[in-house]
């Protein structure tokens, strides 16, 4: 059975290249789906790190795409 790593929001904003806030407001903009939250009206964000990674390549994609369309 396979497992599912999972990460902080602090680690997806390592990855992605930005702030555990703009995490959030990914999050908040529908952008980006926690796999999981922690209890609690603060509770920690957990995301799946296959998802992370899908995004970091849609994302470096469009760059690209922008960097050869200048």
């Amino acid at each position: 059975m396979p497992t599912t790593t999972l990460m902080s929001s602090s680690e997806v904003a390592r990855v992605l290249g930005c702030t555990p806030r703009t995490v959030s407001r990914l999050v908040a903009a529908d952008v980006l789906t926690p796999a999981a939250k922690g209890p609690g009206l603060r509770g920690a964000f957990l995301f799946n790190a296959g998802d992370i990674a899908r995004l970091k390549r849609e994302r470096d994609d469009r760059s690209k795409r922008r960097e050869v369309a200048s």
